[in-house]
């Protein structure tokens, strides 16, 4: 339960209009969308481990940029959507996003969840209940759906699935639930939050999900956690090994929280930390 509300209080922190389009982004033979569902201010109270210098060096405004973020992927003729954001019965712009794509609920083949906190998975479904995408299937790491709709028996979650019955895919991490994309275990945030390696062609993709929340003190401090992570020990051990492999194999990440369009290439520093590029102008996602 203080999980849940610790998960709404971010929530109701969001304000703000997410109106940002952005052309797509080219790796290799895929075409990466990002997708602003919205965009505010949290305050630096949600940090865990930071130090008052610290929150006042990379913090200096005492309040944190918050976003949330979803991805559309093309790949051939195939649409997969990673994540879903907020909702629009919560204030949620995935849907306007994907609209001013020309895409329609019906395009997408695939939703894929990196976690499920409800600014990832609120628009599973519309305000009667009803499943958004009636083609898609819905893939979820087992670890991450049994903690919530068995341990947990959050309602909001099952009611969430409840309308994909039949269509709702659980993996392991490891596995690929589909050619090209495999599930990496970034477990921390929550016990089965996922990382999905992306590849098509020459071109390769990390959608790192809640890896980084605020990343203008996470990247340089990356053992900082946030209120919200469920393990507040292990949330950075996962974000220093998937950071590390981004770093290391030249691959971009595409984060749900980080500034807008998401898309970044990361590179270590001395120290122990990390710093970020955004994507080209040329809307080309180039590791260094």
């Amino acid at each position: 339960m203080k999980q849940i509300i610790l998960s709404l209080l971010f929530l109701m922190l969001i304000t703000g209009t997410a109106t940002a389009q952005s052309a797509p982004f080219k790796l290799g033979s895929m075409q990466v969308f990002p997708l602003l569902d919205a965009q505010g201010k949290s305050p630096a109270s949600l940090l865990v481990g930071a130090t008052e210098e610290q929150v006042a060096q990379y913090v200096p405004e005492g309040e944190l940029r918050s976003q949330i973020l979803a991805f559309l992927v093309k790949i051939s003729d195939q649409n997969f959507l990673f994540d879903t954001g907020l909702g629009t019965a919560r204030g949620g712009k995935v849907m306007d996003a994907l609209k001013a794509l020309d895409v329609s609920p019906s395009d997408i083949d695939a939703v894929f969840l990196t976690h499920l906190h409800m600014d990832h998975v609120g628009g599973l479904t519309d305000a009667n209940g009803k499943a958004i995408f009636s083609k898609a299937e819905v893939y979820v790491s087992r670890v991450e759906r049994e903690w919530w709709c068995e341990e947990q028996k959050d309602k909001n979650i099952i009611k969430a699935f409840a309308p994909y019955e039949g269509r709702l895919r659980v993996f392991e991490f490891g596995e690929s639930p589909l050619p090209g994309i495999t599930a990496i275990d970034a477990s921390g945030h929550t016990p089965g939050h996922t990382v999905f390696h992306v590849r098509a062609g020459e071109g390769e993709l990390l959608v790192i999900g809640d890896i980084l929340h605020f990343a203008e003190i996470q990247l340089p401090l990356p053992q900082i956690a946030v209120k919200y992570d469920t393990c507040q020990e292990k949330a950075p051990k996962a974000r220093k090994y998937i950071l590390d492999m981004a770093a290391d194999k030249k691959i971009p990440v595409a984060g749900m929280h980080c500034p807008f369009p998401g898309l970044w290439c990361i590179a270590k520093k001395s120290g122990g930390g990390y710093e970020a590029s955004r994507a080209t102008q040329e809307n080309q996602v180039r590791p260094f």
